[in-house]
């Protein structure tokens, strides 16, 4: 189940400290999803992160200032029950790319799945300050099994 977020990076965040940008509300588009494919979404056991890169939508991007990356999916009734999804221990990109793969985490969201929204919180670590507005897409799927 492919989805994907837009948030923007502020010019001159602090290198020192983690900064946190919530998305809330995204409609939760599973059901439509496993409709197409006949699944009952009683059968579902288990749900976890797939694939997941941060994008640089425009222009050249370095990455080199991210150095750690933490994406929880987050109740949106109740911001305590959080999950992470995805995360980078440490950042190597050192090639200029536009493009930040990330690894998948082990949690499984089925439970917060069940509801008809979630909030995402993206948790960026720096190395030295953001140098100028960067315009991030965060693409990422969820896979479901029985």
């Amino acid at each position: 189940m492919p989805l994907e977020v837009d948030f923007e990076i502020p010019p001159g965040l602090s290198g020192i400290l983690t900064h946190s940008f919530v998305i809330q509300d995204i409609k939760n588009p599973i059901n439509g999803f496993l409709s197409t494919f006949n699944v009952d979404t009683s059968q579902i056991k288990t749900i976890q992160a797939g694939r997941g890169e941060l994008n640089a939508r425009f222009g050249e991007t370095n990455y080199q200032f991210i150095d750690r990356v933490s994406i929880l999916l987050v109740d949106s009734d109740n911001p305590e029950i959080q999950r992470e999804i995805y995360y980078l221990d440490f950042n190597s990109d050192t090639n200029n790319d536009t493009t930040l793969p990330l690894l998948s985490a082990l949690s499984n969201v089925n439970d917060l799945m069940k509801k008809e929204t979630f909030d995402l919180e993206i948790k960026l670590t720096f190395r030295s300050f953001s140098p100028r507005l960067i315009e991030n897409r965060l693409i990422f799927n969820l896979q479901a099994f029985e």
